[in-house]
């Protein structure tokens, strides 16, 4: 698909025998700014985990919520069910579940009342405007379309750090399996299966 064609062409190089290679250990920095071979360590994992909520990982989550808006996605029908009385707010625990029914299971109460206050939609009593968030985003999704400036690799990246939880090891377990001569690189036809059997 189009995601993958724009990985292929930012991270390739071409050997000596002419073939088409991914520089996966590139791309993998690039995604997860921690990544290291120390990645598939437990002990890591827990250190990394504990590093996901900051601003990037908010930042991360807005970007992912714009790419769900820009595919259709009716944000507003998801938190609405979680609005009982119709009444435009949700507490933090519902906004939660409404994230995770997006399929960011991992937003914690923290990363919710962070991302409300950055578009200043927290209520005095802990409720989350979150109508407002969704304006501010269509808001901010059609600036995008209207500029020429569109970032998309950083689009690509936010989704893929976000759909892993920061942390990518199926992905990296397969970039190492096809990864035959240990290099850090992979043969370009090996990239479309490596993203299909990594469910990305």
């Amino acid at each position: 698909n189009k995601e993958i064609e724009i990985i292929c062409n930012e991270f390739n190089i071409v050997n000596q025998s002419n073939n088409r290679l991914i520089n996966y250990s590139k791309f993998l920095s690039f995604i997860t700014p921690n990544f290291s071979d120390e990645s598939i360590n437990p002990v890591a994992d827990i250190i990394q985990n504990k590093q996901s909520h900051n601003s990037n990982n908010i930042g991360n989550a807005i970007k992912y919520l714009e790419l769900a808006m820009k595919r259709g996605l009716d944000l507003l029908n998801i938190f609405a069910k979680y609005d009982v009385g119709n009444v435009g707010r949700i507490n933090s625990n519902d906004f939660c579940a409404a994230m995770s029914d997006l399929g960011l299971s991992y937003f914690t109460l923290v990363d919710a009342i962070e991302l409300a206050n950055r578009y200043k939609a927290l209520t005095a009593n802990d409720y989350i405007l979150y109508r407002r968030i969704i304006s501010e985003l269509i808001k901010n999704v059609d600036d995008i379309n209207q500029s020429d400036n569109i970032d998309i690799v950083d689009t690509i990246r936010a989704a893929i750090n976000l759909q892993s939880n920061g942390n990518p090891n199926r992905l990296i377990e397969l970039f190492k399996y096809y990864d035959r001569q240990g290099s850090g690189k992979v043969f370009e036809d090996d990239i479309y299966t490596i993203f299909s059997e990594a469910v990305l």
